[in-house]
């Protein structure tokens, strides 16, 4: 099944986005929505729009300041980085969805990774460390469904219908998966900024452009 829409390849690897704080980053989250899937129905953008707050899943625990100066690296090979997540010593908030294998291809045409990290600043300390996380975006498995039913002439033949399989994902035809984020005060982890491949005035010219399947309506 097709996205319909041309990839968009500043979220791709080897880039590298960077955002001025975590408000701009629900936008960022629309254009790679978009990109794995465009949502069109309205039920669909609906339970996507619906999603908890990025600042939720990625404020560290007992950290109350500004996540500022985000990087957000494009992974390489996502969906085998998130199966291995844990064997690399990442964990995930309890209740978090269970991954589902896909067909091989399909998950690694249909997921999004990246490597987020971000200064944690504190009122009148200043930067008191870098939050560190993983991400993943991902498209809900497509079924294709056959049953066998009678035609006019009372012939017996199969049909196919197909459907995403959003059961286990409220109704979403796009979903995520966090980490916890790691608050790591003794030594910062940051990008060279003459190696980012891209920039948030970057990403704030796409934004300017309609996102196709209607997530520039209001998403948020």
């Amino acid at each position: 099944m097709s996205t319909e829409s041309e990839p968009v390849s500043f979220i791709r690897p080897p880039s590298i986005i960077t955002l001025d704080d975590i408000t701009q980053f629900p936008a960022f989250e629309d254009i790679v929505a978009d990109d794995i899937q465009p949502i069109r129905l309205e039920g669909q953008r609906e339970a996507w729009e619906g999603r908890v707050p990025i600042r939720n899943l990625l404020r560290p625990p007992k950290f109350n300041g500004s996540i500022r100066n985000i990087a957000l690296m494009a992974m390489e090979d996502p969906y085998d980085r998130l199966l291995d997540a844990r064997e690399r010593g990442w964990a995930f908030p309890q209740g978090g969805k269970t991954v589902r294998r896909l067909d091989i291809d399909e998950a690694r045409e249909y997921t999004r990774g990246f490597t987020f990290t971000a200064d944690a600043q504190s009122s009148g300390k200043g930067i008191v460390g870098q939050i560190q996380a993983e991400m993943w975006y991902m498209r809900a498995p497509y079924n294709e469904h056959r049953y066998i039913r009678l035609n006019e002439n009372k012939e017996l033949v199969v049909r196919t219908s197909s459907s995403f399989s959003t059961g286990n994902h409220g109704g979403a035809i796009v979903y995520r998966r966090i980490t916890k984020p790691k608050l790591e005060k003794d030594a910062f982890i940051r990008a060279d900024a003459e190696s980012r491949k891209i920039g948030w005035a970057v990403l704030r010219e796409a934004m300017t452009h309609p996102l196709q399947g209607g997530l520039a309506d209001g998403s948020s």
